[in-house]
């Protein structure tokens, strides 16, 4: 999902201009666990096509709806080798799907994904973020996707923000509250993962970026109240 060209412009100040002071990261290597693969299951042909990523929370694991909306209505979804969930509730207005999530009996041997921290504050212009993500790349064992790290910082909040999906013909859609955050880069495959502090709480979910701009677009954790 990019940035549409006709939203309006935003000029990026260099990280290195922030009052921010840097910030170590080894909340992120916690974090990881939590991060999963999203994978649409054909029950006909056992064939798991990976369309995302998504992370644990108490009730289940949140993506974005255009990642779970690359999936026939009544699907299965798998979260590599830890466990399979269904659709509970979808708002498309934010762009945000929770999905159901049931542990396999023998999970294999990666670490359990344990729920991930919500933060109840908003963001604020200039905070540093760590968004994770799976990007989409080939793999000789799909399940083995690994979760990368990008560090960025906040450059506005509560923005109105158009976005465009080459995947779904152009479809637009347009976020009311969107935070943007700049970065070195989104790959395709990283939409639906969690945007967290310094103190390891998700503050947003990665719903989209713009290619050559380095920006990210974020849905507020706020906003996965619509979804209860």
């Amino acid at each position: 999902m990019t940035g549409d060209a006709s939203a309006p412009s935003l000029t990026v100040a260099p990280a290195a201009t922030t009052a921010v002071s840097p910030v170590r990261w080894p909340v992120a290597a916690r974090v990881k666990r939590s991060v999963l693969a999203v994978f649409c299951s054909d029950p006909d042909t056992a064939v798991n096509e990976f369309v995302g990523t998504g992370f644990r929370v108490s009730d289940g694991v949140v993506t974005a709806s255009h990642v779970a909306a690359d999936c026939p209505p009544g699907t299965t979804f798998s979260f590599g080798s830890s466990g399979d969930g269904g659709t509970v509730s979808t708002d498309p207005t934010h762009d945000l799907s929770l999905l159901s999530y049931t542990e396999y009996l023998n999970p294999g041997t990666d670490p359990k994904p344990t729920p991930l921290r919500l933060e109840s504050r908003p963001a604020y212009v200039g905070e540093q973020l760590a968004l994770l993500g799976v990007p989409a790349v080939p793999l000789l064992d799909p399940f083995k996707r690994p979760v990368t790290v990008v560090i960025g910082h906040v450059v506005a909040t509560n923005r109105t923000q158009v976005l465009t999906s080459a995947e779904r013909e152009g479809a637009r859609e347009t976020l009311p509250d969107a935070i943007l955050v700049a970065v070195p880069g989104i790959a395709k495959g990283e939409s639906g993962g969690p945007a967290i502090n310094s103190a390891g709480k998700v503050v947003g979910v990665i719903v989209g970026s713009a290619p050559g701009v380095g920006i990210a677009t974020l849905t507020p954790v706020t906003d996965l109240a619509s979804l209860h």
